[in-house]
């Protein structure tokens, strides 16, 4: 007797591995979209946290003074300002409470996020020495690299090729003692370049 046997289904193998693929490709890009979708959230965050500030720094720039080329012309006892979390810090190289008061009064509704911070050198006593410290440095056979004025350090910050860090500390003490401003020396490359049409305030 013939036993007739049942037919028995091929597996489709190429089938079954492209479907995997298309799930797998599906899958990184859902990861993708919401990797992508977290950072934005985040970063939105980190401005609306930042708002505040952001706002009492574009009151201060509103107060100050500006020159015929509507450049800024900052007051005496400032020294910087920069962003620390949700409050704007300000540098002053006087921090009796008439100063401060000024600077709330031009800070209006956002005064509360203001910090006081004293100073030695106000920013206008710094950019003042920038040039003439970074001529000083080209005469003497130095390479400067990158030069700037830092509010977070109060101090001039110069960058040069090729300087170890024992003769970083020479230069910084003459040159301090030279232009009578704090000097910052390193191999690497500081900060943007100074712009009158902007504010000199950092974000961190």
């Amino acid at each position: 007797m013939d036993f007739i046997q049942p037919n028995k289904r091929m597996i489709n193998w190429g089938a079954i591995l492209s479907g995997i693929c298309l799930i797998a490709i599906c899958f990184s890009i859902a990861l993708c979209s919401l990797n992508d979708s977290s950072q934005t959230e985040g970063q939105i965050t980190a401005m609306r946290y930042q708002e505040n500030a952001v706002a009492a720094n574009e009151l201060l720039t509103q107060a100050f003074e500006r020159d015929s080329n509507g450049a800024i012309i900052f007051p005496e006892d400032y020294a910087g300002a920069y962003i620390d979390g949700e409050n704007l810090v300000l540098l002053l190289t006087n921090t009796d409470s008439k100063t401060v008061e000024k600077y709330r009064t031009w800070t209006d509704e956002y005064a509360p996020f203001l910090v006081f911070k004293k100073a030695e050198y106000s920013y206008n006593q710094l950019r003042a020495q920038l040039q003439p410290i970074v001529q000083h440095l080209t005469l003497s056979g130095y390479t400067v690299t990158s030069y700037s004025v830092s509010e977070t350090v109060n101090a001039v910050l110069i960058g040069l090729s090729e300087c170890t860090d024992a003769e970083s500390i020479k230069l910084e003490d003459n040159l301090c003692k030279i232009f009578g401003v704090r000097v910052v020396i390193s191999e690497q490359a500081h900060t943007i370049e100074l712009t009158e049409e902007c504010t000199s305030t950092e974000f961190h």
